[in-house]
């Protein structure tokens, strides 16, 4: 596995919160836990100037619960 595809995701993400070079606003991504280096939402970070949280599950039925209870409004999510 390569870590491009995150990286595209977040990228993608980035665009559609702003649209601008450097874009204000939150990023809540939603992903495996050790599912890519820690430093790569630094990088996205620091490429985009879009602060980046993650909220990481370790399988299916934890992430199925948090999005049933109501709890995450993720912009971006890696089932």
């Amino acid at each position: 596995m390569t870590y491009r595809t995150p990286l595209t995701l977040l990228f993608a993400a980035g665009l559609a919160l702003g649209g601008q070079a450097r874009a204000e606003g939150t990023l809540h991504f939603a992903n495996w836990s050790d599912y890519y280096p820690p430093e790569l939402l630094k990088k996205f970070e620091k490429d985009t100037g879009i602060k980046a949280t993650l909220d990481a599950y370790d399988s299916n039925e934890t992430l199925l619960a948090k999005l049933k209870a109501g709890g995450g409004a993720y912009d971006v999510v890696v089932p």
